[in-house]
């Protein structure tokens, strides 16, 4: 599907026939009276009439990385798995953990084809919110984000576990956030976000890893390790 219209002026034609074309779309693959709304606040996590999907989009414009509508029932092509942010690569999403966190998800749906009933369970906890009445973060896209610190500052598992049990306790009685780092990493694990350590040249040059996974020296500048 030609899906040009979405950089266009959100007042010209084509991008209003755009915005009827998803809503078509949307509300053709689901048996409700809502769909989720890809305005960029809403991000696909708030649900809205077909009214209110249309004047988000008029007004505010539509989310333009939302470029398969997988949330809608679109089909998933292998090419999208090769895209800028992959279960490999979960850092250079890191200013839109929301965003990061559909795309993850997108990736581990190929893995998930004999068991759709834990995929199912992956998109419910990224739909849902990390406490009644949060707008901006679900269960999914808190854990990401708190992990992806972890593993930027370096954490222990031991930290980062006391960290989970002091949100938790802080947050809403009714929140989705686990209090451990076991439990954490059940749903993480799901979608790739293993990490490894990997020791670095000091001078950069080199990363001690596949052929040079036991290398004593850089083969670049022969800094020892």
């Amino acid at each position: 599907m030609d899906k040009s219209w979405m950089h266009k002026s959100r007042l010209s034609k084509e991008y209003e026939l755009g915005v009827e074309n998803f809503i078509k779309f949307g509300f053709s693959n689901t048996s409700t009276s809502y769909i989720g709304c890809p305005w960029l606040k809403c991000e696909n996590c708030e649900k809205h009439s077909r009214k209110d999907v249309r004047d988000h989009l008029y007004v505010n414009g539509i989310d333009e990385s939302y470029k398969i509508w997988f949330w809608h029932g679109e089909t998933l092509t292998n090419s999208y798995f090769y895209g800028e942010c992959s279960k490999f690569d979960t850092h250079t999403c890191e200013e839109n953990d929301v965003g990061s966190v559909k795309e993850m998800i997108e990736v581990a749906h190929e893995e998930y084809s004999k068991d759709p009933n834990g995929f199912e369970k992956l998109l419910i906890d990224a739909e849902k919110p990390l406490y009644e009445g949060c707008k901006k973060y679900t269960k999914l896209s808190t854990l990401v984000k708190l992990y992806n610190l972890k593993v930027r500052y370096g954490w222990s598992d031991i930290s980062f576990s006391e960290l989970l049990k002091t949100l938790k306790e802080i947050l809403p009685t009714t929140n989705e956030l686990p209090n451990s780092l076991y439990e954490a990493k059940k749903t993480l694990g799901a979608l790739g976000m293993e990490y490894e350590k990997i020791h670095a040249c000091p001078n950069n040059c080199c990363l001690y890893r596949k052929e040079f996974a036991n290398a004593t020296e850089s083969p670049e500048c022969g800094q020892l390790r």
